[in-house]
């Protein structure tokens, strides 16, 4: 052999044994990446996945060597994370050919470096922000709308304490239609018939506010009555009957009325309303509940910390035809 020639042969053979040398370390990388992913490793402790997310791994480049894409280390700890998690990538210890990887030379390019590949960890959950809950009542008191019936009987009991006994019948009738209270009285019958609904509780009404908004009164002959009521003795009330508005006080059997006539239009809604300073309960009316009148006021000569609140309706006096009395939209609340 020539000398050129025989020089020539081993040039060839030492730069195949570099370019081997070479394609054995980058394999050997890529496998201690798959080892330390699945724990397979003895040469140190297991990394938790999550930990290879936030590690930092010097930048190189991924290349491609005789059609097999070959780590020649990892670009940074995100990209690792997806290499590894990339199932045709993650499994090469299946693979007896990696000449299958060829169509994924889209994901990796060959030339212009690495490609820019984010893969975003995911944020602790956060704790839920606490639920504010819109009261049904408001924060003194009580409201009715007298749509929802089971609802209703949980705030009411079913009679009249601003009626003696003997004069509460359960044959006039209650019904709860479209958001009203309506009660019906009897027609036709001498004596005293009255019924309605009272608070399951007596109420501090210090400071207080309870209004009521009339969507029906009742024929001539019978009556409608919204009451603060201790007993059937003492208590304080509007009182309609017979086209009359009464606001009535009757402290210890003895009723002292106070009377306007009754217009429809300004006295839609009645309304008790305690002033705590000047010790005075006002009776006030309003056409739509917003802007209010005072009839009437007088200081209190029954305890305000505990009284029923009463809506009746009923007749005294034999009625040829009674009517309906309806209520709506019953609202307790603090008057300052």
């Amino acid at each position: 052999m020539e000398f050129p020639k025989w020089k020539k042969t081993l040039k060839n053979i030492l730069t195949g044994i570099g370019r081997l040398s070479g394609v054995s370390k980058n394999v050997a990388l890529s496998a201690s990446l798959l080892a330390l992913h699945s724990g397979q490793s003895a040469a140190g402790p297991r990394v938790p996945l999550n930990e290879l997310t936030t590690a930092s791994i010097p930048g190189r480049e991924i290349k491609k060597y005789s059609a097999k894409y070959l780590l020649k280390s990892a670009v940074n700890s995100r990209f690792v994370t997806r290499l590894i998690q990339h199932r045709s990538h993650s499994s090469h210890s299946s693979h007896r050919s990696h000449s299958s990887h060829a169509s994924h030379s889209s994901h990796y390019s060959s030339t212009g470096g690495a490609p820019s590949i984010r893969v975003p960890v995911p944020a602790a959950p956060s704790s839920p922000a606490p639920r504010v809950m819109s009261p049904v009542e408001p924060v003194f008191g009580f409201r009715d709308n007298f749509i929802d019936l089971a609802q209703s009987l949980n705030q009411w009991r079913i009679g009249a304490p601003t009626i003696e006994a003997s004069s509460v019948d359960e044959s006039v009738s209650l019904a709860q239609r479209s958001g009203r209270l309506e009660i019906t009285p009897r027609s036709g019958i001498a004596g005293r018939h009255y019924n309605g609904y009272f608070s399951r509780i007596d109420w501090n009404l210090t400071g207080a506010r309870a209004a009521i908004e009339i969507a029906q009164t009742p024929a001539v002959g019978a009556s409608m009555i919204f009451a603060l009521a201790s007993d059937a003795d003492n208590w304080y009330g509007f009182v309609l009957e017979d086209g009359v508005l009464h606001f009535q006080s009757k402290i210890n059997g003895v009723k002292t009325p106070k009377v306007t006539p009754y217009k429809a239009s300004q006295h839609h809604w009645w309304r008790f309303r305690h002033d705590v300073l000047a010790n005075l309960l006002f009776w006030e009316t309003s056409s739509d509940g917003i802007t209010w009148k005072v009839l009437n006021a007088e200081t209190p000569q029954i305890s305000m910390t505990g009284v029923y609140i009463s809506l009746a309706a009923g007749t005294s006096k034999v009625t040829k035809e009674a009517g309906t009395a309806a209520f709506t939209n019953f609202q307790l609340s603090r008057a300052y």
